[in-house]
């Protein structure tokens, strides 16, 4: 994603989730109808995806109108109408799976890579090539809890995340890890950049 579109981005999530706020909107849930003062924000339409807590909205880097979002539950779906409609892309089937983050590949759409946790037991990090059909699951990473990830946009092989261990890399976009962060570092690492 280029800088200027990323910023186009925050600026629109800012808003809207100021316009929320000042709406009185602790939280929404799917299912769930958003009410507003029509004079003062207009109509408000509900436009999905139904099932579970959305965590994260990624958009495809190379296609805007493609959208993903991860669920509360273990689920990813997507639009490719920016929004109007939805389909579920995956459900992982795991019991209080939180899929917190997701990022789409900057250098082929059909790569995307979600993890997440179950608060504080493991969740995982999962890897698709092929738009979402298979996936496949990193076993180095099977029993860490994945509260934070990042992929590096000079070097997109490179991939951090951060558990409540400390934190991982990959070098070989997602292929194979390794723990990074020493034993005497601060743990439970809920965000990553990479500069």
């Amino acid at each position: 994603m280029n800088t200027r579109r990323n910023i186009g981005f925050k600026l629109n999530l800012l808003i809207a989730i100021a316009v929320l706020c000042f709406a009185g909107v602790s939280s929404v849930f799917a299912g769930e109808t958003i009410k507003s003062e029509p004079a003062k924000f207009g109509d408000w339409a509900i436009v999905g995806p139904s099932g579970g807590d959305v965590r994260v909205i990624t958009i495809d880097p190379k296609e805007k109108d493609r959208l993903y979002v991860s669920t509360l539950d273990g689920q990813i779906h997507t639009s490719a109408d920016g929004g109007a409609t939805w389909k579920l892309l995956v459900n992982f089937n795991r019991s209080q799976l939180v899929l917190d983050q997701l990022i789409v590949d900057s250098r082929d759409s059909k790569i995307i890579y979600t993890s997440g946790h179950r608060h504080k037991a493991p969740g995982g990090f999962f890897k698709t090539t092929d738009g979402g059909a298979t996936w496949t699951e990193a076993k180095e990473l099977s029993k860490e809890s994945i509260h934070s990830m990042v992929q590096s946009s000079s070097d997109p092989n490179i991939i951090l995340v951060g558990t409540i261990n400390g934190v991982w890399m990959s070098d070989n976009s997602g292929d194979d890890w390794k723990k990074i962060s020493s034993e005497t570092m601060p743990v439970n690492i809920d965000s990553l950049a990479i500069d």
